[in-house]
């Protein structure tokens, strides 16, 4: 479904995301559309904030590489992604209480 979207979003649109979706050719596709996005980082990526332009405090820009071609995408699709990302990472919060996310004070 993710991809029938496709049409609809452009320049200046923000998609809101699950960490689900955050996979290296998902924003490959959104940034090359000129659509940002927004979404936690999914649990299996390491944010690490001393690598990359750093921004400020927990806020940086970090160079994603490309993984190696999955099953289900074709060569041409691959050779069509570009071989790396800059991605604005963050950190909002942090901190969870009883199950429940805190501010970070």
């Amino acid at each position: 479904m993710l991809r029938q979207l496709d049409t609809a979003l452009g320049s200046g649109d923000i998609a809101l995301m699950d960490r689900f979706y955050t996979g290296y050719f998902t924003v490959a596709r959104l940034l090359a559309l000129g659509a940002d996005f927004v979404s936690r980082q999914h649990q299996l990526r390491h944010t690490d904030f001393r690598r990359g332009k750093r921004l400020g405090k927990r806020d940086h820009v970090a160079c994603w590489s490309r993984p190696v071609r999955p099953k289900w995408m074709t060569p041409q699709e691959y050779d069509a992604t570009p071989l790396s990302l800059q991605v604005r990472e963050t950190r909002v919060g942090g901190c969870q209480r009883h199950g429940r996310a805190c501010s970070l004070q």
